[in-house]
């Protein structure tokens, strides 16, 4: 019988969906070695996956959460990223956009100059449709109503008949010894083609994401060019961008 402290983790790893050992030890005053225990424990009753310094929920096979859910999180971290994003953009640009709620902001304060957009997001289209200096390219596929994007393996097939100068993509935890992480294949899938067909990739990531880790890896931390998060002091790494 699980004791009632675990009982209580269990509950906050489902509503929370993903945690870190520091989190759960600091949130329930007890020692990292007992949380691990304790996420041991719910392993072994099938209601979660530890996963590298934390675990994730297994209520729900795809983890990650809904996208008007994402929107509304860390809103305004995720709309300094965006503007900082759009230092990296110059007219005549062929850029790729992710579906995910930070790069919804950055199709949102794009401006209406000569570029080229590529996106499997349904809202990153509708914000672009109005500006129409610029050519958006919409990927099908299967949609997902939850994310409200195009993913699945027609979406990947055509994202890699795509080359772009760069792709902006965000994730669900990154860390700089392991990488740069999703809590769903389905969004992972797509962003590793994502990532291949781009010359230089920016992940734009608030800084709660930081040092935590998912489900499945997107990428190595080297893999990635520019970092950008909403704090000047907490830009992990600013590359010189490609330069065509």
């Amino acid at each position: 019988m699980l004791s009632p402290r675990v009982i209580d983790i269990e509950k906050y790893i489902v509503q929370a969906g993903s945690v870190t050992v520091k989190e759960l030890s600091e949130r329930f005053s007890v020692s990292l070695e007992t949380i691990r225990r304790d996420l041991q424990e719910l392993e072994s009753n099938g209601s979660v996956k530890r996963v590298h310094g934390g675990a994730i929920s297994l209520d729900n096979a795809d983890a990650g959460l809904a996208f008007n859910k994402r929107k509304h999180e860390s809103s305004i971290e995720k709309k300094l990223i965006a503007y900082k994003a759009l230092a990296l953009i110059n007219p005549g640009d062929i850029i790729m956009l992710d579906a995910s709620s930070t790069c919804w902001y950055l199709a949102e304060a794009l401006p209406d100059i000569s570029m080229t957009v590529i996106t499997n997001s349904f809202r990153n289209v509708l914000s672009l449709a109005v500006k129409k200096n610029i050519k958006t390219i919409a990927i099908g596929g299967e949609y997902s109503e939850k994310y409200a994007a195009f993913v699945g393996t027609i979406a990947s097939g055509n994202i890699s008949q795509y080359r772009v100068d760069t792709l902006f993509f965000s994730c669900a935890a990154y860390s700089k010894g392991n990488g740069v992480w999703e809590n769903n294949e389905i969004n992972a899938s797509t962003k590793k083609v994502m990532l291949a067909s781009a010359r230089q990739k920016v992940l734009l990531a608030d800084t709660r994401k930081e040092n935590r880790s998912g489900i499945v890896r997107i990428c190595q931390f080297n893999d990635v060019d520019v970092i950008l998060t909403e704090k000047d002091e907490n830009n992990i790494r600013q590359l010189s961008r490609y330069k065509k």
